[in-house]
């Protein structure tokens, strides 16, 4: 079943994402990271052909949310830049 709506799962996870943000500023960073998690995960599930490329997507996913949790003061590297450079290590390693 996947194979076959495999990107529909991912509009939906990206629609869901999309139209829901605007309305969730009361609920905090948490639950817009968890939903972005969500959607970067249905990514590297749907874009997967082999099963070890799953389990990298979702270790990389893993890492961004944890450091997207780091204070800023957590110590001497940079937490807010970061998260946005494993991303793009995220988004090559997807496209790849």
């Amino acid at each position: 079943m996947l194979e076959r709506y495999r990107y529909a799962y991912l509009l939906a996870t990206l629609a869901l994402l999309i139209v829901a943000r605007p309305f969730l500023p009361d609920f905090g960073r948490g639950l817009v990271l968890a939903m972005l998690a969500l959607s970067l995960i249905t990514a590297a599930i749907t874009s997967a052909t082999h099963r070890y490329q799953i389990w990298i997507g979702i270790g990389i996913v893993g890492v961004i949310v944890f450091v997207s949790f780091i204070p800023h003061a957590a110590g001497r590297f940079d937490a807010p830049v970061l998260a946005p450079a494993l991303g793009v290590v995220y988004w090559a390693f997807t496209a790849f």
